[in-house]
């Protein structure tokens, strides 16, 4: 569901039809009230498809092929079907685990009890080496906190923004699945840690910490250099300038 903030920071998800009743808010909505577009929006509509990520989703529809072979009353249309149902089962996995390891983490910053020993031994596995990192680098500060560019008109929430022993820092905690303990650390993290930096007027360094969905207790970190910072806010303003021509704002 699409969403928008105001100027003052607020989520708008639904607005009051002209029935009296609430709805989903729109792009009209948004030009008519002048709603600012949340950071991840821009990168998902300002920028074209990413190519690693249409690489994963076809990996995903051949490992489904290869794991459920057509059944012998089955037609090709039927079969592409269950094929292509099958092939979502690991991304909806991976997701449910990084909504657990998000909710989690935002617990642990904001000293709340967690009762770990509900989860399975990934969850535990990854939260007991995420908190060590956390603790580690002394993390005190805002968790999921709006922030908005008034000027260039858009928001964002950080998974944290705050203090820690490198100074200012936003950090995005992303989950990912690994093959042989490695990460792929996307642009588009880049992009986004850059879109929230520049809200903060590029006071802050950029962290990001990859989680390991499938590859229990596997995290690592990533400290973008100013360089880094620079450049993916430049895509990223870029974007912006796209989002706002495509979508007439």
């Amino acid at each position: 569901m699409a969403y928008f903030y105001d100027k003052d920071g607020n989520v708008i998800s639904k607005v009051l039809s002209k029935k009296g009743t609430m709805r989903n808010v729109t792009i009209r909505d948004a030009r008519k009230h002048g709603y600012f577009p949340s950071v991840t929006q821009v990168i998902k509509e300002g920028l074209p498809t990413p190519t690693a990520l249409i690489k994963y989703f076809k990996e995903q529809v051949v490992w489904a092929c290869l794991d459920n072979p057509k059944m012998e009353n089955e037609t090709r249309y039927e079969y592409a079907q269950r094929v292509i149902e099958r092939s979502y089962l690991h991304s909806d996995t991976a997701k449910d685990f990084g909504n657990v390891m998000h909710n989690l983490i935002e617990r642990y910053i904001n000293e709340q009890t967690i009762f770990i020993s509900k989860y399975d031994k990934n969850i535990r596995d990854s939260m007991y080496k995420t908190s060590r990192w956390i603790e580690d680098n002394k993390l005190k500060g805002h968790t999921e906190k709006i922030i908005i560019d008034r000027i260039f008109g858009y928001g964002g929430k950080p998974d944290f923004h705050g203090k820690s022993t490198n100074g200012n820092v936003v950090v995005d905690f992303k989950t990912q699945n690994t093959k042989d303990g490695k990460f792929i650390f996307y642009d588009e993290w880049k992009y986004q840690i850059s879109a929230y930096i520049g809200i903060l007027e590029f006071d802050y360094k950029g962290i990001c910490l990859a989680i390991s969905s499938n590859e229990p207790g596997l995290i690592e970190e990533k400290i973008y250099t100013d360089e880094e910072i620079q450049e993916g806010w430049k895509v990223f303003s870029n974007a912006l300038e796209n989002y706002k021509i495509i979508k007439k704002l």
